[in-house]
């Protein structure tokens, strides 16, 4: 089930996708919480934000091509949502 806060942050982490030198509080939030990741968690993450086709298709894909359980994405996905809504005062 999505969090209601799901769709605000996916469009706050699109915005940061594009252009990561814009300085507002949202891309702040973001930048702030992608910090913590490791630079291929980071590009992972934002790889499935630009994607051009559904989200759990971007999910499939990634994890193919990397190697790993979509399931990890997943909880990568769940956990800095989480985080960036929390640095954006929805919880």
């Amino acid at each position: 089930m999505k969090k209601y806060y799901s769709e605000f942050v996916a469009h706050c982490i699109r915005t940061y996708a594009k252009s990561p030198d814009q300085k507002d509080s949202n891309t702040l939030a973001v930048d702030s919480a992608l910090r913590e990741l490791s630079d291929t968690e980071k590009s992972i993450l934002l790889e499935l934000y630009e994607a051009n086709e559904s989200f759990a298709g971007a999910v499939s894909r990634i994890a193919k091509r990397n190697g790993m359980e979509e399931n990890r994405i997943w909880c990568m996905v769940t956990v800095v949502e989480k985080e960036i809504a929390k640095r954006r005062g929805l919880l």
